[in-house]
């Protein structure tokens, strides 16, 4: 993944977060770099207990997946 790819898909993270909860924006809040970044959204995930809400389908198979499942597959860990 490059880093334009991550970047856009912490920016899709970030907005599907928003959307259970507005105080998220500030994990993009000043000048940040994607270690910082990575511990901010997995902080608002937990913070929000939005781990295993569904946040999105599969683009191919329409399946279902998690908060937990878009942060692992955007940075390559688990939650």
């Amino acid at each position: 993944m490059t880093e334009t790819d991550t970047l856009a898909g912490e920016l899709w993270l970030l907005d599907r977060i928003s959307n259970f909860c507005n105080r998220v924006k500030h994990a993009f809040a000043g000048t940040t770099h994607y270690a910082t970044r990575k511990q901010r959204m997995r902080a608002a995930i937990a913070l929000h207990g939005l781990e295993c809400a569904i946040c999105g389908r599969d683009s191919k198979s329409r399946a279902a997946f998690t908060f937990a499942q878009a942060f692992e597959r955007l940075y390559g860990e688990k939650l």
